[in-house]
């Protein structure tokens, strides 16, 4: 585990040392804070305006979904069936990289260290992390609350539903380690120039995504519900993000010697 650590910090390391601004901490503490919290909104209102084009992609995920859904009581029959000692290890390198405090330990890093070096990558990759984080996890913390879905464990089928259950046991739907593992995965995949690295990230998210099944925590349908929103939060983030930086569309709050400035921009 501590090799594994070294390689992934030795990888990031020559990014963080590079394109490092000349701003006051205060400054880029507050306007990132302005940016992070920007995107997050916009992402959060965006189903507002979809096109036609937006809810045919809706149905296209809601199909894939619902094809699944006939097969989940036999796919995790299947995958639970398929025990060893191997599968135990790498089930538990699957869960840590889906737990919420490995994307969040992960984006306050990089945003953190890009406030106070002004290090240019540090915190583009933070913002982008810590927002899509926010949406994806908002939304499935919701849904989970909402529609209350018995996890495969509960021995109570795949159409077994309690809303705004007192057990963890109905928060099935849909599966929040497979939002946090994909989220960092596409953050850290889209920042660092690397097919090599990107197809590597996209296989631990998968490690993940399979560890829910593996553990009886989660049926097939979840599991791709999960992935297909983080998937969506993070492009959308990542389209406006870009907008931001390069429109100047949006807010920016600075601070003055009289206190905090509050702008508009387009």
């Amino acid at each position: 585990m501590k090799i594994r650590k070294l390689l992934f910090y030795s990888m990031l390391w020559p990014l963080l040392l590079s394109a490092q601004d000349e701003q006051t901490i205060g400054s880029r503490f507050i306007n990132d804070g302005s940016a992070l919290v920007n995107t997050f909104t916009h992402t959060m209102v965006r189903p507002f305006h979809w096109d036609s084009e937006n809810f045919k992609t809706l149905g296209y995920v809601a199909a894939g979904a619902g094809v699944l859904y006939i097969f989940d009581e036999q796919i995790g029959d299947w995958i639970k069936n398929q025990r060893s000692p191997f599968l135990d290890q790498l089930h538990d390198v699957g869960d840590w990289g889906g737990k919420p405090v490995t994307a969040t330990g992960l984006s306050m890093a990089f945003f953190f260290y890009g406030v106070t070096t002004g290090n240019e990558w540090s915190r583009d990759t933070g913002i982008l992390m810590g927002s899509t984080m926010a949406v994806a996890g908002l939304i499935q913390t919701a849904s989970k609350t909402v529609f209350g879905r018995a996890r495969p464990a509960a021995k109570k089928g795949n159409n077994t539903y309690h809303p705004f259950p007192n057990s963890s046991r109905y928060h099935s739907f849909p599966s929040g380690h497979t939002t946090v593992a994909l989220t960092w995965a596409l953050v850290l995949g889209h920042q660092i120039d690397s097919d090599i690295v990107k197809y590597g990230l996209y296989g631990l998210s998968g490690v993940t995504m399979w560890s829910r099944l593996y553990s009886n925590a989660h049926w097939a349908s979840d599991v791709f519900l999960g992935a297909a929103l983080s998937y969506a939060a993070f492009q959308s983030n990542l389209y406006f993000y870009k907008k931001l930086k390069s429109d100047k569309i949006g807010y920016l709050i600075t601070p003055t010697n009289n206190g905090i400035q509050f702008s508009l921009l387009f």
